[in-house]
């Protein structure tokens, strides 16, 4: 607490009085005191001096001519900037009338004539202490409306993280959920297929050799092979959903070693491509492969790479419709332009990383097709799969282009998806390492 000891003696204080021989007696004990002291003889006096500067406390006369101290203090009291200004009045009258009424008028203080200086000091120090507590008091408020703003804001900031980390949970919950429905879909089936081909062999195997005969009259070895083909293909494809697990894993925690292989991409594309001829044909999708004419050599970990294109393709043939494209394409681009946006209505750009002298641009793109975007934005998250009223019509587990961004991720190079007026496309760029 501030007490009267504390007091700034530096304080100013302007003297109203239109004596002249009190303006001398107070004006001496107050500089004495190391108070700055300034002096107006009359209340039209008082309201410039006060205007031109504001003093720290008043000592104000009230009997004056023309305009007396009670005008003078209601003049103050009615301006928001003198209006907290402390004022004694000085009177040569001890009449409790004046008192009462000074003190209903705002003034903090009522010093009679003659003065005695111990008291007048004293109701100074008093009232000047009271200001500097007032003072102090409204620093701190306003500190602590500052600081409760600051906490305000941060409780908003903090309030907004958590329910965006909430929704960010939820959304991962959803996915997982997706995700195992999904995985026990995608698990189940090849295994209730492994199951019931194993079952017709059971069922061969106990009736002996009248079965054999039987099938052989109506189909010879036909029947069997079909289930071995059954069994096969079902195992092979809960084995690719095995690997894709573990991979993605390994992928996560860069335990996957990166073997390098220099390849041309002139014999390599066509390769993986012929692989896709007989699904292109069934589903009545066309085929266009656009080779730049300076591919320079590729040295690359062949097995990702093949992956990445391996999936890309798939899920080209996968939603293209009959009657529509695919179109492969594969160029080297302008280290400068590499990791740019492209001018397209909706693009996700993932895992921009800087490029050496020259980069090989690979695109998939299919027509009759497009990524609504809000699922573009999140096409390359594990599990997420575009939504569809039929979650079972094109199958998949929503591993494939997470599997496909880390591959890429892995071969050090960057992958996008654009998708507009009705044609969606997948673009990888990969770097061009020392052989």
């Amino acid at each position: 607490m501030v007490t009267s000891d504390q007091v700034d003696t530096k304080a100013s204080i302007l003297i109203v009085d239109d004596q002249p021989d009190n303006l001398r007696a107070l004006s001496a004990i107050l500089q004495y005191e190391g108070f700055k002291v300034r002096k107006a003889v009359s209340g039209t006096m008082a309201l410039e001096t006060i205007h031109a500067q504001l003093p720290d406390l008043l000592l104000l006369d009230i009997r004056m001519p023309q305009m007396d101290g009670f005008e003078v203090c209601t003049t103050l009291k009615q301006s928001v900037i003198t209006a907290d200004i402390p004022i004694i009045f000085l009177s040569a009258s001890d009449d409790i009338e004046d008192k009462v009424r000074a003190f209903e008028m705002g003034g903090c203080d009522y010093i009679t004539k003659p003065f005695r200086s111990p008291e007048v000091l004293a109701r100074i120090n008093h009232q000047l202490t009271i200001q500097q507590q007032h003072r102090r008091l409204a620093e701190l408020y306003h500190q602590v409306q500052y600081f409760n703003h600051e906490l305000e804001q941060q409780v908003q900031e903090r309030t907004q993280d958590l329910e965006q980390a909430l929704e960010e949970l939820h959304l991962l919950n959803q996915l997982r959920d997706d995700f195992l429905s999904t995985i026990s879909h995608e698990l189940r089936t090849p295994l209730t297929n492994i199951r019931m081909v194993v079952q017709m062999l059971m069922i061969a195997t106990q009736h002996g050799q009248t079965f054999f005969e039987k099938i052989s009259e109506a189909a010879p070895k036909q029947k069997i092979t079909q289930y071995l083909t059954i069994l096969q293909d079902e195992c092979d494809r809960e084995l690719q959903l095995v690997e894709d697990l573990l991979d993605l894993q390994n992928l996560t925690t860069d335990d996957l070693p990166l073997s390098l292989t220099t390849i041309n991409l002139y014999d390599w594309l066509p390769l993986v491509l012929n692989t896709f001829q007989t699904r292109l044909t069934q589903r009545q999708q066309a085929l266009v492969v656009e080779l730049a004419a300076d591919l320079p050599l590729l040295n690359t970990d062949v097995s990702s790479l093949n992956r990445v294109v391996t999936e890309l393709l798939t899920n080209a043939c996968k939603y293209t419709p009959a009657g529509e494209r695919i179109t492969v394409t594969a160029k080297v681009i302008d280290q400068q332009k590499v990791g740019q946006k492209h001018a397209f209505a909706t693009e996700t750009a993932i895992s921009v990383k800087s490029s050496p002298p020259a980069t090989i641009e690979i695109s998939v793109t299919n027509t009759g097709v497009e990524i609504p975007p809000s699922d573009s934005d999140r096409i390359f998250d594990t599990f997420y799969r575009v939504l569809s009223t039929d979650p079972w019509k094109h199958g998949g587990t929503g591993l494939g282009l997470a599997l496909v961004k880390r591959l890429v991720e892995h071969l050090q190079g960057s992958i996008r998806v654009t998708s507009y007026n009705n044609t969606t496309c997948f673009t990888i760029e990969l770097p061009v390492l020392p052989v």
